[in-house]
């Protein structure tokens, strides 16, 4: 059954390149000839300071066929070139059609991205002083050897991925041709509305640059991913489009907001966290820290500098939860809470002296609250952060993955 299928899609192929020929052939009749415009027209136009362009045979051609067939025009404006650039340029792409290894759909692509490439050799030989017909062979010689590396491998190759491939080969033997049309193809650049009926929508598709249309979805992306960041119940989608809408319709956010600079943090009073023991250099070991993640020192600067001094470890505590202010230990390990020794003292060891110096401490500032981005969610506020329990961000978007 499924090799009745593809035999049926050969013979409709067939049938195509076939009517493809037909419509070539109207194209070149005598009855497609445009006529000029009428006297009247031309002073009505002159009257109304517009002017008349002249009709050719393609709009002769594409009215006779949207009058019988009913296509739409885009469907007409299509089938009428795709017929006259595989006669005229691309005859093995039209016989590849006919034999049924390529359908419709491919030989559009085709006919397509190849054709500018074919029209500006075209015009190369006509700057460069050639006859017409000398250029036209310069246009079916790029052709030629286009399709000699395409149709090898385009019926069976995605429609997508054939596009793809087009454009690599295009690359490849005419290095110089993008950069010949950048300006031409930037002139083409618009902003297209359509309303679905129906459905209460409407789309807006804008064709611009490649880097100011990156530039512009960045901005559009980096507000959405911010507020979901913060909360935000929508998705990204939503968010974007809410994002896009607010910043075009009103030139702000819904709240008069924008994502603001990370404010200054008082960092004098901070927390401390340290990552090692300040007396040996070690990763902290005391059982009163956790053995994962990371550890945090809630005690104030003066405890710690004197329990520093006093040769405990930094975040060692004493029973009532600070170090002793003298400094002096009791034999069984915990600070006296008079700050007297012990009855029972322990023979005198010699210690080498030993200069401590305190290292200097990574400080992490307490943030305060996030100000608020859309009604309902929070920023997220990047600070200094000890590297080895927090990720640093580059940028917004990498905060969640899409």
């Amino acid at each position: 059954m499924v090799e009745q299928i593809a035999g049926i899609s050969e013979q409709i192929a067939h049938l195509e390149a076939d009517r493809l020929k037909l419509i070539r052939k109207l194209h070149d009749s005598e009855y497609m000839r445009p006529l000029s415009a009428s006297p009247s027209a031309q002073a009505e136009a002159k009257r109304m300071d517009r002017s008349l362009r002249d009709l050719d045979r393609e709009d002769t051609t594409r009215a006779e066929l949207m009058l019988r067939l009913r296509l739409r025009p885009s469907e007409a404006r299509r089938l009428v070139e795709t017929a006259v650039t595989l006669t005229a340029r691309f005859p093995k792409t039209l016989e590849a059609l006919s034999q049924g290894a390529l359908d419709l759909t491919r030989a559009i692509i085709i006919g397509e991205v190849a054709s500018p490439l074919a029209d500006d050799h075209h015009d190369l030989g006509l700057r460069a002083g050639k006859s017409p017909e000398a250029a036209e062979q310069m246009a079916q010689s790029i052709a030629r050897h286009l399709e000699e590396h395409i149709l090898k491998r385009a019926s069976a190759q995605a429609p997508d991925n054939l596009r793809g491939a087009l454009h690599r080969t295009i690359n490849r033997l005419d290095p110089e041709y993008a950069d010949r049309h950048v300006k031409d193809n930037l002139k083409a650049r618009q902003v297209t509305h359509r309303t679905n009926r129906g459905d209460g929508t409407g789309d807006l598709y804008a064709h611009l640059g490649a880097a100011e249309a990156l530039a512009a979805y960045n901005v559009i992306d980096t507000y959405a991913r911010a507020a979901r960041q913060g909360g935000s119940k929508r998705n990204l989608n939503e968010l974007r489009a809410d994002a896009f809408t607010d910043l075009i319709l009103y030139g702000h956010l819904p709240d008069g907001s924008t994502v603001p600079k990370p404010v200054d943090v008082e960092t004098e009073n901070a927390t401390i966290v340290p990552d090692v023991d300040p007396n040996t250099g070690d990763i902290r070991r005391d059982p009163n820290y956790p053995t994962t993640g990371c550890s945090t020192y809630t005690g104030s600067a003066k405890d710690a500098a004197a329990a520093t001094s006093a040769g405990a470890p930094l975040g060692t505590a004493s029973p009532t939860g600070s170090a002793s202010p003298t400094g002096s230990a009791s034999p069984t390990g915990s600070a006296s809470p008079t700050g007297s020794a012990s009855p029972r003292v322990a023979p005198r060891q010699r210690v080498a002296p030993r200069q401590r110096v305190v290292p200097r401490q990574r400080v992490v500032p307490r943030l305060p609250p996030a100000k608020p981005l859309w009604p309902g969610t929070t920023r997220l506020t990047a600070g200094p952060a000890d590297l080895r329990c927090a990720p640093t961000f580059k940028s917004l978007s990498d905060l969640e993955p899409s």
